[in-house]
C-alpha cells in the first residue's frame, strides 16, 4: 500500500507531497497506519472535501491512499474535520514521512 500525505495552511507552507510505501516502515508503525486508513473508512470519504478551515491559518490535508488492485482513494480534509481516526492519521503520515525524508537526506537518497 502506497499513501500520500500534502499538507498545507499554517504559515503558508505547503509540506510534501510526500509518498509512503507501508511495507518499507517498521511493522508496528505500518501496522498502525493500516488500522487508521480502515478505521476512517477512506473509501467512503474518498474525493469529498471536509469541513471548511476553522481559520485563515489553519492546516489543510490531502491523504491518498494507492492498494494493489483498487483504485486510487482520496481525501481532502481540515484540521478538526472528519473521523477521529483521520485526525490521528494525518500527523502521524506526516511525522512519518518528514522522518523518512530527513533519514534519506542524511544518508544521501534522493528523499522523494
Amino acid at each position: 500500500m502506497q499513501i500520500t500525505i500534502t499538507r498545507s495552511g499554517g504559515a503558508g507552507v505547503t509540506l510534501g507531497p510526500f509518498s509512503l510505501q507501508l511495507s518499507s516502515l517498521p511493522p508496528l508503525e505500518a501496522a498502525r497506519i493500516e488500522k487508521l486508513i480502515n478505521d476512517c473508512k477512506i473509501n467512503e470519504l474518498s474525493s469529498i472535501q471536509l469541513g471548511i478551515p476553522p481559520h485563515p491559518d489553519s492546516f489543510q490535508f490531502t491523504v491518498r491512499v494507492e492498494k494493489t488492485g483498487n483504485p486510487p482513494q482520496e481525501v481532502r480534509f481540515c484540521e478538526g474535520s472528519g473521523p477521529a481516526s483521520l485526525q490521528e492519521l494525518a500527523p502521524l503520515l506526516v511525522r512519518t514521512a518528514v522522518k523518512l525524508f530527513r533519514d534519506q537526506k542524511n544518508s544521501g537518497m534522493n528523499p522523494r
